[in-house]
């Protein structure tokens, strides 16, 4: 998977694609690509950002960041099934929701962590800290 992301952002204020309408992101914010960059036939894909792989999951034409290793299996959760806002692990069928990173059902237990997104010019940014 590539680091290009795609998504149309909203304005409601939250941080998952919302436009930036005060400025530039700060130099903590990475920029992934072209905000017009499909995901092409996946909803899911990888990129690695300060040494962190994250999932980025366009659902409802919002991107969603999270870290992409299943806190249960160790297996990349972008190579699992995306079903509305949950992703299914696919070593061990453990589900997190993507807006929270919150385990839905066993085996998992502890959350993934969740990154801000952010359109920015027609670029894509995502913050991940160590």
């Amino acid at each position: 998977m590539n680091a290009m992301i795609s998504g149309a952002g909203s304005d409601r204020g939250d941080d998952h694609g919302n436009d930036l309408h005060d400025g530039a992101p700060g130099a903590d914010w990475h920029d992934l690509g072209p905000r017009d960059a499909c995901f092409g036939d996946s909803p899911c894909l990888q990129a690695t950002v300060n040494g962190v792989k994250v999932g980025l999951f366009l659902v409802d034409d919002e991107v969603y960041a999270i870290d992409d290793l299943c806190t249960h299996g160790h297996a990349m959760l972008t190579d699992g099934e995306l079903d509305g806002f949950e992703v299914e692990c696919p070593l061990h069928g453990g589900v997190f929701d993507v807006r929270s990173g919150k385990p839905m059902c066993s085996p998992v237990t502890r959350p993934v962590r969740t990154h801000p997104v952010r359109f920015y010019q027609g670029g894509v940014y995502v913050k991940v800290e160590g």
